[in-house]
């Protein structure tokens, strides 16, 4: 038999995204937003308190009117409703293995097809363009020299915002050419070569 709803869920926090995973908590952040907001819609759809939810309650037929909610009444693009039906998947692929009374939901629920994506093309600036855009910045104040820094970082290294963010000064490595290491996604780190332009 199946734990309670609660248990369930602790557990697939604690002791699958946290400890088996290894998530980062900005990507256990997004799993827990989603799961949120789902046991919200779901407790108002079938009249309960979210305390009161139980498992069987999630249904495929809850999860698609929970996809379509995401994006008719808060606007989501498809790629936001796609990764958060990707964090459900999960979810269920997690209470299969501890209930196998549900393995018929979670089958259901992996069946739910994610919705096509156009995937635009965005032409990269030109030389000369990048370079306009380097001098148009403002260095005689120290907000624009914060600034240059910021984008030549971005351009150099190709890094995320969030990446460029958590930037620490022992990350860096002017001697010797110049390296930096970025920490992205999952904790991984990676080592790159700073150009000249940026040491200076």
């Amino acid at each position: 038999m199946c734990n309670s709803f609660g248990n369930i869920v602790l557990g697939f926090f604690k002791d699958y995204l946290v400890s088996t995973k290894g998530l980062a908590v900005n990507s256990v952040s997004s799993y827990s937003d989603c799961m949120r907001l789902l046991f919200i819609f779901a407790a108002k759809k079938l009249n309960k308190k979210i305390e009161n939810l139980e498992m069987e309650n999630l249904t495929d037929e809850v999860i698609i009117d929970f996809l379509n909610y995401l994006e008719k009444e808060r606007n989501n693009l498809p790629q936001s409703r796609n990764q958060r039906l990707v964090i459900i998947k999960t979810f269920f692929s997690f209470i299969a293995g501890k209930c196998p009374e549900l393995i018929h939901v979670a089958e259901r629920i992996a069946e739910i097809a994610c919705k096509k994506v156009e995937t635009k093309i965005i032409s990269p600036l030109t030389e000369d363009e990048l370079k306009l855009f380097f001098e148009r910045i403002n260095t005689d104040t120290t907000k624009g020299i914060r600034d240059l820094m910021i984008f030549r970082l971005m351009y150099n290294t190709g890094a995320r915002v969030s990446e460029i963010i958590n930037i620490q000064l022992s990350d860096m490595s002017l001697d010797s050419g110049g390296t930096l290491v970025l920490h992205g996604k999952g904790n991984k780190e990676r080592i790159v070569v700073l150009f000249k332009e940026t040491i200076d």
